[in-house]
C-alpha cells in the first residue's frame, strides 16, 4: 500500500470565523478545533487537550494569540506549544504539546491539510 500525497480540505467559510473565535469542525472522520488570533492568523489542532483530554471544540476560546483551554486554563500558542500553565508554581511541561495541521486562510476558504 502506498501512502497518498497531502490534500488540502476547506473546513470552514472564512467569514464564519472572526478575530478572537474558535469553533469546531468535521475534518475527515473527527473534528478538529481551528482557531483565529487576535492579529487575524488561522491555526487547526486536534479536539483534545494533552493536559486532560477535554474537547477543545467545545472548552476553549481564543485569548489574543493563544488558544486557551477554559477547563484548567492552560494556554497553546499558534504552533501547538503550551505557553501558560496558570497554576502558581507550575512549571511549563515540555511534553505538553497540541498536534497542529498546516492551515491557510485563501479565497474565501479556511483550509486544513491532512497528513496524506
Amino acid at each position: 500500500m502506498t501512502a497518498t500525497e497531502p490534500q488540502w480540505h476547506p473546513v470552514a467559510r472564512s467569514d464564519d470565523l472572526g478575530p478572537g473565535q474558535a469553533r469546531g469542525v468535521d475534518f475527515h472522520d473527527d473534528r478538529i478545533v481551528v482557531w483565529r488570533t487576535e492579529s487575524g492568523t488561522v491555526r487547526a489542532a486536534q479536539r483534545w487537550c494533552p493536559h486532560l483530554g477535554s474537547d477543545l471544540t467545545r472548552r476553549s476560546e481564543v485569548a489574543g494569540e493563544w488558544l486557551r483551554c477554559t477547563v484548567h486554563d492552560w494556554c497553546f500558542d499558534t504552533t501547538g506549544a503550551c505557553v501558560e500553565v496558570p497554576l502558581a508554581g507550575m512549571a511549563i511541561p515540555d511534553d505538553v504539546h497540541l498536534t497542529t495541521h498546516l492551515t491557510e486562510d485563501a479565497w474565501g476558504w479556511i483550509w486544513v491539510r491532512d497528513e496524506g
